[in-house]
């Protein structure tokens, strides 16, 4: 898994991903998040990926709820972006 940051701001980050990061990054991000809840002993929703390495240095590395919070708004703001694309 991977998590490119680019900038503090997520709305910036966001948009700085260059078109080959982004299928990948809407998929690794879910996962990232699955890892991190279930950690924090919540559930999955339906739809939500299995975690797939919760041990993974990522994982470990969103550790607040501040990370966990960027990481929650860059997924919005890139699935967003591929919406919008899809419609043009």
């Amino acid at each position: 898994m991977q998590l490119f940051v680019l900038d503090r701001s997520p709305r910036r980050a966001a948009r700085y991903l260059a078109d080959v990061h982004v299928r990948k990054m809407c998929l690794e991000c879910a996962q990232i998040l699955s890892c991190v809840l279930c950690a924090r002993g919540g559930g999955l929703e339906p739809g939500m990926p299995r975690p797939y390495n919760p041990a993974h240095p990522v994982v470990r590395a969103v550790d607040t709820q501040a990370k966990i919070d960027c990481v929650c708004q860059v997924l919005q703001i890139k699935k967003s972006d591929i919406l919008v694309a899809r419609s043009d």
